[in-house]
């Protein structure tokens, strides 16, 4: 076991034997392999390598399609302009030597900015939803009705109270729910084809590309779902329902909500997951070109308004180096 004071890990199999990974991870790894690929010292190692991995997942192919579309794009252009004093003042820091990673750091940063897009990046975008934050910024607010809402990264929320209802939608991202007690308007949370009714709780639903998660702290809440009797979890359950209607049930502890006071915490997590959590806070890109770190397990506890920091102390627990391309470019290798 490896403790810090808070590679990618192994994925589950589709049902046609390919490795299932989430949008995100696809995405850092593909412009970690777009840059590998491009650089002067690739081998016939790396190249073989780079076929199992585009073969492993769709999400993987899909991902790399995007970026390499990308590579000769008008947007393409324009961030390669915009980072280009950036990229300067690297090699100005001692990368000059090393020109295998000056291209990646190059390649990353550029190839990041357009593939995760302006919410990752923390840049302020257009939104309909009535509460919204932005990669890395989290919130709470207190709503009419006495309940407290809590927004974690990279959320979105509309707000919709009536004479006879309570409803919140969660348009993207994690909302956390302290629950004013009202018989007579119930307040429930709509997350996709999922909805969520409070009986007198606090709880979270956290709204992932292709799943649902519902876990609760204290009360119950009824969970209903396209296709399915609604289920009653109580205090210290959850549940994930997938796009496909798969459910998956599993125990909420205090380290499920530790987001709201500001933390990640964690016990005898791989390192790629960790690495996948904290890319949901971090305003840019982390790449991990390491595939041994990955299974590695750690644990700790950590702030979470400083992932550069928490990425730097994280790698140094299980003994790889962190390379900072800019503020928001992070390469673990």
């Amino acid at each position: 076991m490896r403790r810090g004071d808070g590679g990618r890990g192994e994925r589950n199999l589709s049902a046609d034997g390919t490795a299932s990974v989430d949008r995100r991870t696809a995405r850092a790894e593909a412009v970690a392999w777009f840059a590998r690929l491009r650089s002067d010292d690739v081998t016939d190692g790396d190249r073989h390598a780079f076929e199992q991995w585009l073969r492993s997942a769709p999400a993987r192919a899909e991902a790399y399609r995007k970026v390499d579309a990308l590579w000769s794009s008008a947007p393409f252009a324009e961030a390669a302009a915009a980072h280009a004093p950036a990229l300067a003042r690297q090699r100005r820091r001692g990368s000059a030597g090393r020109p295998k990673l000056q291209r990646l750091a190059a390649a990353a940063a550029l190839a990041a900015v357009i593939g995760l897009g302006a919410i990752q990046f923390g840049l302020p975008i257009p939104s309909a939803a009535d509460l919204a934050t932005a990669a890395g910024e989290r919130t709470h607010v207190a709503l009419e009705d006495g309940s407290v809402l809590y927004l974690n990264t990279a959320s979105a929320v509309d707000v919709a109270f009536q004479p006879d209802r309570r409803k919140l939608t969660l348009e993207r991202g994690e909302a956390y729910v302290e629950v004013a007690p009202d018989a007579d308007r119930p307040l429930a949370v709509r997350a996709g084809a999922v909805v969520a009714e409070a009986l007198g709780t606090a709880f979270s639903v956290r709204r992932a590309d292709e799943t649902v998660v519902v876990a609760v702290r204290h009360g119950s809440v009824r969970v209903a779902y396209a296709g399915r009797d609604a289920a009653v979890l109580r205090a210290g359950q959850a549940v994930t329902v997938a796009e496909d209607g798969g459910v998956r049930e599993f125990a909420a502890d205090d380290a499920t909500f530790a987001w709201t006071a500001g933390r990640l915490v964690f016990t005898e997590r791989p390192f790629g997951e960790v690495i996948d959590e904290l890319r949901r806070y971090h305003r840019g890109i982390i790449v991990l070109l390491r595939d041994d770190l990955g299974t590695i397990p750690i644990s700790g506890s950590y702030r979470l308004d400083d992932t550069a920091t928490t990425v730097a102390a994280l790698a140094a627990v299980v003994g790889a180096d962190v390379t900072r391309v800019t503020d928001r470019i992070l390469i673990i290798r």
